[in-house]
């Protein structure tokens, strides 16, 4: 006996709608595409791909496409389809498929032996951000409620002639330090990462001396050109020394010495340095809070040094590529 079976008619589009499509992101680079396809009151979204950051994106790690239209008509959106790309490497050179042997590839031994110029820029990358993250949390609130009060006090004019002639001045030497350090760099990668160090730990130090308005601008300026460059040619020579088609295995690793590190190392040690002071202000939050001292200056530059240590064995066996 035959039965009636009822099935459910899907609309579809109908012919006269028009039919869209375009980009959300990964037009004209390698990595963060996303594409749209769109009929009538439905939406199709083809590959959802991320872009790894490189040096000339300082302080992001993941560059992805930008969903706000997807957010917009997620109401619409009716199916998901991810693009897998074909295997372009050889099988001699191809890496392992297992989660676990990906996740922990950058910390086998023979990894690190192999790969010992990434893991030495590494930990010079580490220590400079650890010296940033000391005293950069704090900064601000450490120029509204010391430089500030400090150089106001009885009446003091902050913005006096001589300030702003030593302002100009210490703007110039920025824009020109910046300029000079990368050409250095651009001979030598080495010579220019020392001379960083050596001028952050300059200008950190001054800082820790004192709190006087002209003072903190002559120690500001090394310290800004140091912050500058030092972040290009760390994060240069860590994306030079990661072995080609391998760079999504190396991101832990990387992030674990960019983020983790320096963000829980970084403002301990600020807060240890803080707690010498003993003026206190009331947050945004309602909160006693107590006012950073200035020698969290001292506390960063100390950590500064410290990046000489890894960054002189990184020297001695080169920054080029095809020596290793």
């Amino acid at each position: 006996m035959q039965k009636n079976i009822k099935t459910k008619k899907t609309k579809s589009p109908k012919i006269t709608d028009d039919i869209k499509v375009f980009s959300l992101g990964g037009l004209g680079v390698v990595g963060m595409n996303m594409y749209v396809v769109e009929c009538g009151d439905e939406i199709i979204v083809m590959d959802a791909g991320i872009l790894f950051a490189d040096d000339s994106t300082p302080g992001v790690n993941y560059i992805i496409p930008d969903f706000t239209y997807l957010q917009e008509n997620e109401n619409r959106i009716v199916g998901l389809f991810i693009i897998k790309n074909p295997k372009t490497i050889s099988k001699e050179n191809e890496v392992s498929s297992s989660y676990w042997s990906d996740l922990f590839y950058g910390f086998r031994p023979s990894v690190v032996k192999e790969n010992s110029r990434l893991y030495l820029a590494l930990v010079s990358l580490g220590c400079y951000s650890v010296a940033i993250q000391v005293f950069f949390p704090y900064l601000l609130v450490y120029l509204q409620y010391v430089v500030i009060p400090d150089n106001t006090a009885n009446g003091a004019n902050l913005l006096s002639t001589s300030t702003i002639i030593v302002a100009v001045a210490a703007i110039a030497f920025l824009v020109a330090g910046i300029v000079l350090l990368l050409k250095i760099a651009n001979k030598s990668k080495g010579k220019g990462l020392v001379i960083g160090v050596v001028l952050m730990t300059i200008g950190l130090f001054v800082l820790s001396t004192t709190t006087n308005i002209k003072g903190v601008l002559i120690g500001i300026a090394p310290t800004a050109i140091a912050y500058i460059v030092l972040g290009i040619l760390f994060n240069a020579s860590v994306k030079d020394f990661i072995p080609e088609g391998k760079a999504g295995l190396f991101q832990g690793i990387r992030m674990i010495f960019t983020v983790l590190i320096p963000m829980v190392l970084g403002p301990a040690l600020g807060d240890m340095a803080c707690r010498s002071s003993m003026i206190t202000y009331i947050n945004e939050y309602g909160v006693e809070t107590i006012v950073p001292a200035k020698s969290m200056f001292l506390y960063a530059a100390i950590v500064s040094v410290l990046t000489l240590i890894p960054l002189f064995f990184l020297s001695k066996k080169g920054f080029k590529v095809e020596e290793e």
